[in-house]
């Protein structure tokens, strides 16, 4: 689709953590990001989108979320192999 309008859209996730593991307290902030771009036509006949906006968004959601899991599995390994 060859869109009159392009537009960014962005899912942010912020997860805070504070592991208490040995008597030694780690705390640390994911914030993730995921983008990607609507774009819209506008005709005679109405707004034509080439994806589904709230699919889009809930995709870019789910990217964010699997990438925030993906860093706190990685400090949680670092924490133990300490």
């Amino acid at each position: 689709m060859t869109g009159n309008s392009k537009s960014n859209v962005e899912a942010i996730t912020v997860v805070d953590v504070q592991i208490d593991y040995e008597g030694e307290s780690y705390q640390n902030e994911f914030k993730v990001s995921s983008s990607g771009y609507q774009e819209t036509q506008s005709t005679q006949f109405g707004t034509y989108s080439s994806t589904n906006p709230m699919q889009q968004k809930s995709e870019l959601l789910q990217n964010s979320i699997n990438k925030a899991v993906i860093q706190f599995d990685n400090f949680v390994q670092s924490i133990l192999s300490n």
